[in-house]
């Protein structure tokens, strides 16, 4: 899926490479679908990922919606600037796991 996702963003132009990227994406209105997108799929990559590794790294709430994630996401870069350098993959990693950590 997410494999699909960045197909599909490289064939519109969008892309993200680091934290910078994301957030002007993020915040431009007329791409603000794509940045959607892309916090879906990071979360639901995430949540694929723990279910198969049995490693649960991060625990969706069944009814958070694809528009938390992408606040979450957003938040965390916005909180985070002297860490928009590192690729928007490990920043959205970083901020679903901070926002969905798992019970102990």
């Amino acid at each position: 899926m997410i494999g699909l996702m960045a197909l599909a963003l490289a064939a519109n132009g969008m892309h993200y490479d680091d934290g910078n990227d994301l957030l002007r994406v993020c915040a431009d209105k007329a791409q603000a679908q794509f940045c959607l997108g892309y916090a879906a799929g990071m979360a639901a990559g995430f949540h694929l990922g723990d279910h198969v590794a049995k490693g649960h790294h991060i625990c969706l709430p069944p009814k958070a919606t694809n528009g938390d994630f992408q606040a979450v996401i957003v938040s965390f870069v916005t909180s985070h600037p002297t860490m928009r350098w590192q690729p928007a993959s490990t920043l959205g990693a970083l901020a679903l796991m901070k926002a969905y950590p798992c019970p102990k």
